[in-house]
């Protein structure tokens, strides 16, 4: 199922739940404080869902504030338990990604930014490509993977995956804005 359509059954569960709630304060006269418990027991439903994923979360947190040794520590943590632990991987369903919802390949894909990050682009490779044997519509992944090729110099591949990353809901961006960017980005880096 697609990830909007995931999102509409969310907040279609999210608005009956508040229908419910504001029918039973209206027809059995209860207090309005029983609206604001519920409320806070759905926010509170949310942080006690996403305490399992707290690795990952702390690797993404770790990835935006470019701190690649701590994002790989907690990607690859987080990898390993849900290896063991699979059941955490349903949790993900809770939540949604703009690309993917499974955390796995997300995982991996942060990975992939990681190494790419840190030059290691076989590594990074390596993780992208397991991000698409997860999810083969994963439009992020290919767009990384795009990145890895063009530094690479492997132009024409790098092309077919960025192609590959819009045919999948890649958005706001050409491939020769993706040029641009990936230049101007990795240049200063001095890894273009």
């Amino acid at each position: 199922m697609k990830n909007k359509y995931k999102k509409y059954i969310y907040l279609f569960v999210l608005f009956d739940i508040v229908a419910i709630t504001l029918v039973l304060i209206y027809f059995f006269d209860l207090p309005a404080y029983i609206l604001i418990i519920s409320g806070l027991l759905l926010l509170l439903l949310g942080r006690l869902v996403n305490y399992p994923l707290r690795n990952f979360y702390r690797g993404f947190s770790a990835l935006n504030g470019q701190d690649w040794e701590a994002a790989e520590n907690f990607f690859q943590t987080f990898l390993r338990e849900i290896e063991e632990q699979p059941w955490k991987k349903r949790l993900m369903y809770y939540n949604f990604g703009n690309y993917t919802s499974d955390i796995d390949a997300m995982a991996h894909n942060n990975l992939g930014i990681v190494y790419l990050e840190k030059g290691a682009f076989d590594k990074a490779e390596q993780h992208l490509q397991r991000a698409l044997a997860i999810d083969d519509q994963y439009s992020k992944a290919y767009y990384n993977l795009a990145v890895v090729r063009l530094l690479q110099k492997r132009k024409e591949e790098a092309q077919s995956l960025f192609e590959k990353a819009v045919e999948h809901g890649f958005e706001n961006s050409s491939y020769d804005q993706f040029i641009s960017n990936v230049q101007k980005v990795y240049g200063e880096m001095n890894k273009f």
